[in-house]
């Protein structure tokens, strides 16, 4: 879709052309985690590494990406 997502480090910079409304990270058990937001980017520094999944909500429609955030809480996207 028109949604990318990008890792630097330990934040992860969402590339949307359209407003993103709302966005939700959870762990791979559907837990809520915490992060904080700041536009378009989130930063998961207080979190262990693992796979966690980024939904956004953006014009009534949901997508979600799959990220891995390293030991070194270095993310990379997943496909």
């Amino acid at each position: 879709g028109g949604i990318n997502i990008f890792c630097s480090g330990n934040a992860i910079q969402i590339d949307s052309k359209e407003k993103i409304n709302s966005v939700a990270v959870t762990d791979l058990f559907g837990r809520n985690v915490s992060f904080t937001r700041s536009g378009n980017v989130i930063n998961m520094k207080d979190n262990a590494g693992g796979v966690y999944f980024v939904r956004m909500l953006v014009n009534g429609n949901m997508f979600t990406r799959k990220v891995f955030i390293g030991r070194w809480l270095t993310c990379l996207p997943v496909d």
